[in-house]
C-alpha cells in the first residue's frame, strides 16, 4: 500500500497546483476585463460630455472659429477613443454577453454625461444596438480567420462610427430644438454678423472710393445702408424663417450629419492603426496572449 500512496500523492500535489493556476487564470482574466470595461465606460462618459457641449454650441456653426474647431477636434477624439475602446471589447471579451453588458455600462455612462432624456435614450439606444451589431460582425470575422489581425475591426466599424455620428447630430438637434421650443426663432448674432460683414463689403469698398464724401459722410452712409439691412433683408428673412422653425434644427443636424460623415470617413483607418498598436503592446506585457485552436470542420465531398 505504501508505494501506491506514493505514486498517488505526486499526482494530487499536481493537479492541486493545476487548478490553483487555472483558478489565478480566471481571477487575472476577470480584473482585465473589469479594467477594460472602465476604459470603455470612461470613454463613453467623455462622448457624452461632448454631446452635451455640442447640444449647446449651435450658434458656433453660424460662423466658424477655433473654438468651433477645438469643439469638433474634441468630439473628433472622443469618437476615436470610444472606437478604440470598443474595438478592445469587441476582440478581447468572450463569451458575447460580457460585451453586451460592458456596452450597456457605457450606454448608461453616455447618457448620464449627457442629459438624461427621451431623445437622448434614443440616440443612446441607437449607440448600443450598432456596438452590438459590430462586436457581433469582428466575432464572425474573427472566427472565419486562421490567423488573428485587425482587419476584422476595420471591415465592422463603419456601422459604429456612423452610430456616433447619428448620435452626435442627434445631440445638436436636441439641443437647438430645445433652445427654439423655449425662446422661439431667431437668427444668431453670429450669423447676422456674418450676413451683414459679407454684404457690407463691397458697399463699405465702393463709397471708399467716393473722393467727395468727407469721412464723417462715409460713416454716415454706412449706418445708413447697415440700418436699411437691418430693417429691410434681415427682420423679413427671420420672420419667414420662423414659419419653419420646427425644421431649422434637422437642416443644421444634417449640415454636420453631411460634414462628420466626410471627416469620419477620411479617418476611419486611424482606430484599426491604433488598435495594432495597442494589441501588440499588450502582447509584450503579457496582458494578452494568442492561443492556437483546434476546430473540426464538416464539408461535403464525393462519397
Amino acid at each position: 500500500m505504501e508505494p501506491k500512496y506514493q505514486r498517488e500523492q505526486p499526482e494530487r500535489v499536481i493537479s492541486d497546483v493545476a487548478e490553483a493556476r487555472a483558478g489565478r487564470g480566471q481571477v487575472g482574466k476577470v480584473i482585465k476585463m473589469i479594467v477594460f470595461s472602465a476604459l470603455l465606460v470612461a470613454a463613453g462618459y467623455y462622448f457624452g460630455l461632448i454631446c452635451g457641449q455640442v447640444g449647446r454650441a449651435y450658434e458656433m456653426l453660424f460662423s466658424p472659429s477655433r473654438d468651433t474647431l477645438y469643439l469638433v477636434g474634441q468630439l473628433l477624439l472622443a469618437m476615436g477613443v470610444l472606437a478604440v475602446t470598443s474595438g478592445l471589447v469587441a476582440v478581447l471579451f468572450r463569451p458575447f454577453w460580457t460585451c453586451l453588458v460592458a456596452f450597456v455600462f457605457s450606454s448608461a455612462a453616455v447618457l448620464v454625461a449627457w442629459e438624461i432624456g427621451l431623445g437622448s435614450g434614443i440616440a443612446v439606444l441607437v449607440y448600443l444596438v450598432a456596438s452590438l451589431l459590430y462586436t457581433r460582425g469582428v466575432i464572425a470575422e474573427l472566427n472565419n480567420r486562421v490567423h488573428f489581425s485587425v482587419r476584422p475591426v476595420a471591415q465592422s466599424q463603419r456601422i459604429l462610427l456612423m452610430a456616433l455620428v447619428a448620435v452626435a447630430c442627434a445631440s445638436l438637434y436636441l439641443g437647438y430644438a430645445a433652445q427654439i421650443e423655449r425662446e422661439g426663432f431667431s437668427l444668431p448674432p453670429s450669423a447676422r454678423d456674418v450676413i451683414t460683414r459679407m454684404t457690407m463689403m463691397p458697399i463699405e469698398r465702393r463709397i471708399e472710393e467716393q473722393a467727395g464724401l468727407t469721412p464723417a459722410e462715409k460713416a454716415k452712409v454706412l449706418a445708413g445702408v447697415r440700418a436699411e439691412l437691418e430693417s429691410q433683408w434681415l427682420g423679413p428673412m427671420e420672420e419667414t424663417l420662423k414659419r419653419y422653425e420646427l425644421y431649422i434644427p434637422i437642416g443644421v443636424a444634417a449640415m454636420l450629419l453631411m460634414s462628420l460623415t466626410s471627416i469620419v470617413s477620411l479617418l476611419s483607418w486611424l482606430p484599426p492603426l491604433i488598435l495594432s498598436v495597442v494589441f501588440l503592446l499588450l502582447t509584450t506585457l503579457r496582458v494578452t496572449r494568442v492561443v492556437t485552436e483546434t476546430r473540426e470542420v464538416k464539408r461535403l465531398t464525393l462519397g
